[in-house]
C-alpha cells in the first residue's frame, strides 16, 4: 500500500472573518502528478485561502488514484483591526459581522467606556460615531468586542470630521 505524505501549514483566521490559509508544503510518495481537494462540512472548497476557522479535510490524490486524507484545523485568533471613517458625512463604521453573538463596547483613549451594543450573531451592525451623551467628536477610540463563547476582538476606530 503506498502512502502520501505532506507538509502542512495552516494559518489562523482573525476571529469572524475568512482570511486563513491551508498551505500544502510539499508532497511525496506514490506517483506524480498529484491532486488535492479541500472539504469543510462535506462541501468542497475551491481555494485554499480566504478560509474561515473550522477542521478541514484535504485529500490528496496521485496519478494512480491512491489517496491520503488529512484533517487541517484552521484556528480562530484576535486580530486588531483599525478603521477610519468620517460620520459628519453620513457615513457609518460596519462592525466586523461573526458567527456569534457578542458585546460591542467602544473607549477613549483615556479607557472611559463612551458607548456599547449588543451584537447579534450573523447580523450587520454599525455605529455612526454618536456616544452615549449624543455627541459625535472626532477622535482616536479603542473598541472591544466580547463574544459570548470569551474570545475577544480589538482595535481602534478613528473619527475624522
Amino acid at each position: 500500500m503506498v502512502q502520501l505524505k505532506a507538509s502542512i501549514r495552516a494559518t489562523a483566521a482573525c476571529i469572524g472573518r475568512t482570511n486563513g490559509k491551508i498551505e500544502i508544503i510539499n508532497i511525496s510518495g506514490g506517483a506524480r502528478p498529484y491532486t488535492q481537494n479541500l472539504y469543510l462540512d462535506e462541501k468542497e472548497v475551491y481555494s485554499n485561502s480566504g478560509l474561515k476557522a473550522g477542521n478541514y479535510e484535504l485529500v490528496i490524490t496521485d496519478s494512480k488514484n491512491c489517496q491520503q486524507r488529512f484533517i487541517v484545523r484552521v484556528n480562530e485568533i484576535s486580530c486588531p483591526i483599525n478603521d477610519y471613517f468620517n460620520p459628519s458625512f453620513g457615513e457609518v463604521w460596519n462592525i466586523p459581522k461573526a458567527d456569534k453573538s457578542g458585546t460591542l463596547t467602544i473607549y477613549s483613549k483615556s479607557g472611559v467606556p463612551i458607548y456599547q451594543m449588543d451584537l447579534k450573531k450573523d447580523t450587520p451592525a454599525t455605529w455612526n460615531g454618536i456616544d452615549k451623551y449624543e455627541r459625535l467628536e472626532a477622535g482616536y477610540f479603542i473598541f472591544v468586542i466580547e463574544y459570548e463563547d470569551g474570545d475577544v476582538l480589538k482595535g481602534s476606530v478613528t473619527i475624522t470630521l
